[in-house]
């Protein structure tokens, strides 16, 4: 996925880009974290990896990933 295009919005953990609904992290700060670390190109291979993203963030992120192309 295009991580950097200007479409992505995050609504209280919820992410959407336009308005398709793409998954809900944990908490805003969790979605944003993972936002910039996709923009940023890192690799984040566990939560410890991260400042507030949990195991399950970073699944998702994993996820979005992989399935928006």
């Amino acid at each position: 996925m295009d991580w950097n295009r200007g479409d992505l919005s995050l609504n209280d953990g919820m992410l959407y880009s336009n308005d398709r609904y793409l998954g809900t992290f944990s908490c805003w700060a969790a979605g944003r974290e993972a936002i910039g670390i996709m923009q940023e190109g890192r690799k984040v291979l566990t939560a410890g990896d991260t400042y507030c993203m949990t195991e399950d963030d970073v699944d998702l992120m994993a996820a979005i990933d992989a399935d928006e192309i």
